[in-house]
C-alpha cells in the first residue's frame, strides 16, 4: 500500500481559483467547502500558486482592512509551491508532507492538476496503518505521550490574540479554557478567518474589533473528548469514524491536550 502511487488516492475534485481572482472571492471558498488550502492557477491552467488559510490570516492581521478583499491572489498566494507528481508512491508523499508541515499537497500529472492529498485521506486510509503496525509501529502507545504543544489559550483571548497564537504555533486548531482550567470549546483557523473578515466588512476597515471581540463569542467546532494519553489507533479510528479533525486529551477533568489530523501524521512518518 505504501508503494502505490499517490495519484490514485488523491481528491480528484479539488478547488481550483485563477490567480486574477481576489482574496474576497477566494477565501468564500475555503469557508463553505471548510478547506485551508486551494491551488492557483495561471492563464494556462497550470499550477501557479497555493493559497492557504495561513496565508490569508497572516496578511489580514498585517494590513486589517476592506481593501485587502480586492487584492489579487497572486499578490498573496505562494509561489514556491510543493507538490508531488501522481507517480509519486504514498510512503514519499506522507513523509514529504511532514517534513514540510503541510496538511495538503497538490497532485500533478505533467503540468496539470489532477488532485489534492491532505492529512484527511491519510488518516481515512487503514491499510496505511495496517501496514505499518504490522511491523514497527506501537498502536497502543498513547498518542499525547509524543506532543509538546502550546496551542492553550483562555477564552479572555481577544480575535487578535487567538490569530496571532494560531499564526505562531502553525496549527489549524486551537484550545479554549475558561478561568477555572475547564474545557471551553476548540475553534478552527477557518473559524477565525471566516470571523475577521465579516466583522472587518461590517467595521468598514476599522481594526479595533480585533482586539474587542472575544474568542469564546466564536461557535465552537465539534470535539470529542479522551482521558489521556489517549491511544493512537482509537484517536485515528475517531477522527475517521466522525468525520473530525482534533480531539481533546483530558487529565483529572483538566484539558491538557489538542490532538490533530497533523500530529497523528508526524507520529506515523516516524515509522515509516
Amino acid at each position: 500500500m505504501l508503494e502505490r502511487p499517490v495519484g490514485i488516492y488523491a481528491k480528484k475534485n479539488v478547488v481550483v481559483i485563477s490567480q486574477t481572482e481576489t482574496i474576497g472571492y477566494t477565501y468564500q471558498f475555503m469557508i463553505k467547502y471548510n478547506i485551508r488550502h486551494i491551488s492557483i492557477i495561471d492563464n494556462e491552467l497550470k499550477l501557479a500558486g497555493i493559497l492557504t488559510a495561513h496565508d490569508i490570516l497572516k496578511e489580514l492581521i498585517k494590513y486589517p482592512s476592506a481593501k485587502f478583499l480586492s487584492i489579487k491572489n497572486s499578490e498573496v498566494m505562494r509561489k514556491d509551491v510543493f507538490f508531488v507528481d501522481a507517480n509519486t508512491t504514498i510512503r514519499n508523499t506522507i513523509l514529504t508532507m511532514s517534513r514540510l508541515n503541510f496538511s495538503a499537497l497538490p497532485v500533478l500529472v505533467g503540468d496539470a492538476i489532477d488532485g489534492m492529498f491532505t492529512e484527511n485521506d491519510i488518516i481515512s486510509l487503514d491499510y496505511i496503518w495496517d501496514e505499518v503496525r504490522d511491523s514497527t509501529f506501537t498502536p497502543n502507545r498513547g498518542i499525547g505521550e509524543t506532543i509538546d504543544q502550546n496551542n492553550i489559550i483562555s477564552h479572555e483571548f481577544t480575535l487578535l490574540d487567538a490569530a496571532n497564537k494560531i499564526l505562531e504555533t502553525k496549527s489549524n486548531f486551537i484550545l479554549i479554557k475558561n478561568n477555572g482550567g475547564q474545557f471551553s470549546g476548540i475553534v478552527s483557523i477557518n473559524k477565525i478567518l471566516g470571523s475577521i473578515i465579516p466583522l472587518l466588512m461590517f467595521a468598514k476597515g476599522d481594526a479595533n474589533f480585533f482586539k474587542s471581540v472575544k474568542i469564546d463569542t466564536l461557535v465552537r467546532e465539534p470535539v470529542i473528548e479522551r482521558k489521556s494519553p489517549g491511544l493512537i489507533m482509537i484517536t485515528k479510528n475517531l477522527m475517521r469514524s466522525r468525520g473530525i479533525e482534533a480531539v481533546v486529551l483530558f487529565e483529572d477533568g483538566i484539558p491538557k491536550k489538542l490532538v490533530t489530523q497533523s500530529d497523528l501524521v508526524r507520529y506515523l512518518s516516524d515509522y515509516l
